[in-house]
């Protein structure tokens, strides 16, 4: 029930963004889109800037349940080697990285991605314990995506706030059907942008809710497959 309701969610904001476009028209619409696509880039920058800060303080805490984690695997005598081979990576690492990142709560397309920049890392400084590295890149990323969130989300509503104020001063008299036309195309695209913001966040923190995340068709799909994750590389 959770996880229809979830995906419930993602169709009700498309739809309803799409609605708020039609009843806006043109001029809020693509003051609408312009700003989303703003806050992202802005919140990006944020993030580039400030996760550093945020990631020290996750490290212990990571840290400590990676080994933990890779512990118990290896106590249960799981082949890495078969693991890293399903997923065409010639590399026992990727297996290791993978799999504790999978058992710890992460989906599919995440762990693969923090296993392969863990990977990356682990060439790039050798000598380190690799749960170690682990740690470092699943601490970079949860901190990166925590305050790209944040900062997503007050620069969203500052931008609405300006929004509502060009509306009024940008009326179109005389074009209603083209501006309300116009402006649900708009509202539409507004609304698939959002949620697939909204899903980077998922992507890292709905470890919190795997065994719902993982129930879901639409939310699942917009997580494992998500353009501005690739975009911004986490």
């Amino acid at each position: 029930m959770t996880a229809f309701l979830l995906d419930f969610a993602i169709v009700g904001t498309i739809a309803f963004c799409a609605w708020r476009g039609y009843k806006n028209g043109l001029i809020r619409g693509v003051f609408g889109v312009v700003s989303l696509i703003a806050s992202l880039l802005v919140a990006n920058m944020a993030a580039e800037a400030y996760s550093g800060e945020a990631k020290g303080m996750l490290m212990p805490f990571v840290g400590g349940m990676l080994d933990s984690t890779i512990t118990d695997l290896s106590d249960e005598g799981v082949e890495y080697h078969a693991i890293a081979h399903d997923h065409d990576i010639d590399d026992i690492d990727f297996g290791t990285a993978y799999l504790a990142l999978r058992q710890i709560g992460f989906p599919e397309a995440a762990s693969v991605k923090i296993a392969e920049l863990s990977i990356e890392s682990d060439e790039d400084e050798p000598g380190r314990y690799f749960s170690d590295v682990i740690a470092d890149r699943v601490s970079s990323v949860l901190s990166y995506v925590a305050v790209f969130g944040i900062a997503f989300l007050l620069i969203a509503i500052i931008f609405a706030v300006i929004g509502n104020l060009v509306g009024f001063v940008f009326a179109l008299p005389g074009l209603r059907l083209v501006d309300i036309i116009s402006g649900s195309v708009l509202g539409l695209f507004k609304g698939i942008i959002l949620v697939y913001s909204v899903a980077v966040v998922v992507r890292y923190f709905g470890l919190l809710i795997l065994s719902t995340l993982e129930s879901t068709s639409i939310l699942l799909y917009l997580v494992n497959n998500n353009p501005i994750a690739n975009l911004l590389g986490v």
